[in-house]
Formats: structure tokens, sequence, C-alpha cells
């Protein structure tokens, strides 16, 4: 009967950790969008919402973790590693059920919460390239091969850069 309490904790747990990785997903949508088009406030108002919700799910997480443990204990010495899916396949067929398509949701949400952060990642960087640019010529100037030549001499005329140029 006990075990029966630790299996109903940690099955809601788990619906409360695909809530706030459903929230996460639609989150990081959200900021493809917004990194695609510039918009820094929101880009800032995304990111602290996406901090309170890591603060919430770093409790449900060590919750997770606790109840893990403590069914991996119960259930047999044989469990060396604590994996969630050792413990689905050591439950009654009747837990088993209700776990399986929801461990499948949480993997699917987070394999899609992965190529999202991936593609921000992208995006990001590639307008972080974009801005070192700006900056390159803003400094110094349309010259891309240097200032010095291959023998170590100035070329005849150096461009200028932006900052130099009177207005």
């Amino acid at each position: 009967m006990e075990q029966e309490k630790l299996y109903e904790k940690l099955l809601n747990v788990l619906l409360e950790e695909k809530a706030f990785f459903s929230r996460m997903l639609k989150l990081s949508e959200k900021k493809t969008d917004v990194i695609m088009h510039n918009r820094v406030k929101e880009l800032e108002q995304i990111v602290s919402e996406e901090q309170s919700i890591f603060a919430s799910l770093d409790e449900k997480e060590k919750t997770r973790e606790a109840l893990t443990k403590t069914l991996a204990q119960r259930l047999g010495p044989g469990l060396h590693e604590i994996h969630i899916q050792e413990i689905i396949d050591r439950m009654p067929s009747s837990y088993r059920s209700k776990f399986i398509p929801l461990v499948q949701e949480l993997r699917m949400i987070l394999r899609k919460q992965k190529e999202a952060n991936d593609l921000n990642m992208k995006l990001l960087n590639n307008n972080l390239q974009y801005i070192q640019e700006i900056l390159n010529y803003a400094l110094m100037g349309e010259e891309k091969d240097g200032i010095y030549t291959e023998w170590g001499n100035r070329p005849a005329v150096q461009k200028r850069n932006i900052i130099d140029t009177k207005v």
C-alpha cells in the first residue's frame, strides 16, 4: 500500500514536470521568433520567465530524485543505478500503463526542447557574428586584407575607418 502511494506521488511529480517542460518548450519556440526579429526586450522577458520556471522545476527534480531513490531501494538490490525505466519495468501493470505514455511524452518534449535550444543557439551566434562584423568594419574600416602586405610593408593607401571619418 505504501509503495502505491510512492507510485502516485511519482506520477504526480512527473505530470507537474511535464507541464513545466511544456511551458519551457513554448517559451523556446517564442524565443526563436523573438531572436529572428531582434526584439531584445521580449527576449529579456522570456529569459526572466524561464529562470522562474527553472527554480520551480528544481524543486520538482529533487522530489522526483528522492522518490525514485526510495522506490529503487524498495524494489530490490538489483537496481544499481536509478533509472525511471527500471522502476517502471518492476511496477504492477496498472501503474506501468500510466507511466509508459507519460515518460514517452516527456522524452518527446525534451527532444523538441533540445532542437529548439540548438536552433536558438545558432540564431544567437549568427546575430553575434553579424554584430562582430559591424564592429570590425566600424573600427578597422573596409580593408579586409589587413594593414600590412605579406612582405611586412604598408600598402600605399590605407583605408580609413568610420570612427576617423569627419561627418
